[in-house]
């Protein structure tokens, strides 16, 4: 596929508009999105998908040699995978190219709140804010108490909310990404991360600063934070003193009415047992929301959001600053599928109806019980078979073949998987 400029975007014929797009095993990158706090974000065309939906891949950056970092990324896969909330970003599957995790996943088609705020320097309509932060609220509550694989709560804490991580998408809703240095509880009793401090100024809880444990209440602080940046345009500027703390931040909110005041003052007390827990915040800020009105989201959306979405320039992936950190995705070894845990069905192949080959069970057969001492050519032979089918089990298992170490049987799947799409 040859890249073509995203719609809407900045228009005049060059040659990278005929410039072939660059290939991530079965995945064509069609833009480079950004940067998040463990890796790039890309917008990708699944080759093996016939419904042509976009989705994101999350990649570390090659040049980071941090076995942490890579921990990290697996880690925020493994949590999203797991979660099922239409407020926090889907996660379908983690993959991995010579040792560096690739997490698939749900394309926003949106801007975050920072995006928003570039433009509208002097804050959000405070209704638009207030919403936000009550979905991101609600998201994070689900977040806390969702039960993991082994039915117990996985006590989630995102640990990096920021108006950068809250994004509106083109039909107004409100979606938390970026879990990369999240932690929570596990099966058996782990954690995501046990790193020293870690987070974004102006947004990081006292006790946090301090060396004090991961709980709700910085994730509420950091709302609280954000909620202010939302409102002003303006990051928090506040005292880190135990005496000075609250007075600063009552001192930043001079200009601001009330009774979205009175609310960042809760969400941002220096001590966190004066916070409002998750449950009690989704409340007061649902009453927040009624008290001044509910937005119309979509609206919004279709006049802001789409917007800005249609003013950022379209750039070919290769152009793009950041892409020389990712160049190494196109050589080296396969792409790895690796198996994440996820409490709801997997993401299928969207594949087009049509007539199976004869003998389609046999062939099938073959490639169910194949091995590594399966010989090449019966393989070859058995995917030549199924070429031109769409079903569904047929592809699959072309596509778990993709992998295989013999280049001649994975050229053989491909082509299978070409065919069906």
């Amino acid at each position: 596929m040859r890249w073509r400029r995203p719609a809407g975007r900045s228009a005049g014929q060059s040659k990278e508009d005929t410039e072939p797009l660059p290939e991530i095993g079965r995945f064509e990158v069609l833009e480079v999105l950004g940067a998040g706090s463990e890796g790039v974000v890309l917008l990708v065309h699944d080759r093996a998908d016939a419904s042509q939906e976009p989705l994101g891949l999350k990649v570390a950056r090659r040049m980071s040699e941090d076995p942490d970092a890579m921990a990290r990324l697996r880690d925020e896969a493994r949590i999203l995978a797991w979660l099922c909330h239409h407020n926090i970003v889907q996660v379908h599957r983690l993959l991995e190219k010579d040792g560096v995790p690739i997490v698939v996943m749900e394309y926003v088609e949106g801007a975050s709140a920072v995006e928003q705020l570039a433009v509208q320097r002097d804050g959000l309509p405070a209704p638009v804010a207030v919403e936000i932060a009550l979905r991101s609220a609600i998201a994070l509550e689900a977040a806390y108490n969702a039960p993991g694989p082994d039915g117990r709560p996985m006590r989630i804490v995102h640990r990096d909310i920021k108006p950068a991580n809250l994004l509106v998408s083109v039909d107004g809703q409100v979606k938390v990404v970026d879990f990369g240095i999240a932690t929570g509880a596990f099966a058996g009793g782990g954690a995501t991360d046990e790193s020293g401090f870690m987070g974004t100024p102006g947004y990081v809880a006292p006790e946090r600063r301090n060396g004090g444990a991961d709980s709700p209440a910085v994730d509420v602080y950091a709302l609280g934070a954000s909620l202010y940046g939302m409102l002003t345009g303006r990051v928090l500027v506040q005292s880190m003193s135990p005496t000075d703390h609250d007075p600063s931040v009552a001192r930043a909110l001079v200009s601001v009415p009330s009774p979205q005041k009175e609310m960042v003052q809760e969400l941002c007390r220096y001590d966190p047992s004066r916070r409002p827990g998750l449950e009690d915040l989704v409340e007061r800020l649902d009453a927040l929301r009624a008290a001044l009105g509910p937005p119309d989201m979509r609206a919004y959306a279709r006049e802001h959001v789409a917007r800005l979405l249609a003013s950022r320039p379209g750039v070919h992936p290769r152009s793009h600053p950041l892409w020389p950190n990712l160049a190494f995705l196109e050589t080296g070894g396969e792409v790895q599928d690796l198996a994440v845990a996820t409490a709801r069905p997997p993401r299928e192949l969207a594949l087009r109806a049509s007539n199976p080959p004869e003998h389609l069970g046999p062939l099938l057969e073959v490639l169910q019980r194949a091995s590594a001492t399966t010989p090449a050519s019966e393989l070859v032979a058995a995917l030549d078979g199924i070429r031109g089918t769409r079903d569904s089990h047929a592809v699959t298992l072309a596509f778990e073949l993709t992998g295989y170490a013999d280049p001649s049987v994975s050229e053989a799947a491909w082509r299978v998987l070409d065919a069906a799409c």
